[in-house]
């Protein structure tokens, strides 16, 4: 049998591009098989645009909802559409299926924290930018300084020092 599909291969690399496509539909066929059950398998420009040659990565819609998933690896990647976006991350993503986190067991957004699935789309209140970067101020002794995501960040004084702010700037100072 194996002589038979060796011979088969031969003959189709013997007509040029045919040989190509039956090996490429063999190739999708794998990467189709990666998608779990119920998922739609995207093999198009823009699922290789999304996936960007990485597997395992989710694919947020507007909302920042899980969408989608990238399967594969290297430039041989899949990307399972969900057939419902997972609004709170993906709980599970096996051969039978995608089954959603439970939004009640994560943290609720609007607790000034912003962790789990939140993100700056779907939590602007926990995630959004409330500072400028860069910026520096004091809280209380400690002296925070704005990051690149519009966050502020500890940037503790050291033991006997205090948070001092004068023309704009912090510095810490013996206390």
């Amino acid at each position: 049998m194996l002589v038979g599909v060796v011979m088969g291969l031969a003959a189709c690399g013997e007509e040029g591009t045919e040989g190509a496509k039956v090996a490429e539909a063999c190739v999708q066929s794998d990467l189709i098989a990666q998608c779990p059950a119920g998922t739609a398998p995207q093999l198009d420009a823009r699922a290789k645009t999304l996936c960007d040659g990485n597997a395992d990565v989710d694919i947020l819609d507007q909302n920042g909802a899980v969408s989608g998933r990238c399967q594969g690896e290297g430039s041989c990647t899949v990307l399972c559409n969900f057939p419902e976006a997972c609004a709170c991350g993906v709980e599970s993503f096996t051969a039978a299926g995608v089954v959603c986190a439970d939004c009640g067991a994560l943290p609720a957004c609007g607790d000034n924290v912003c962790e789990g699935m939140e993100t700056p789309a779907s939590c602007p209140a926990d995630c959004g930018p409330v500072c400028t970067p860069d910026r520096e101020r004091c809280q209380g002794n400690d002296r925070e300084i704005c990051n690149a995501q519009g966050r502020w960040e500890l940037a503790a004084c050291g033991d006997g020092q205090r948070c001092q702010e004068a023309d704009g700037a912090t510095s810490c100072i013996d206390r």
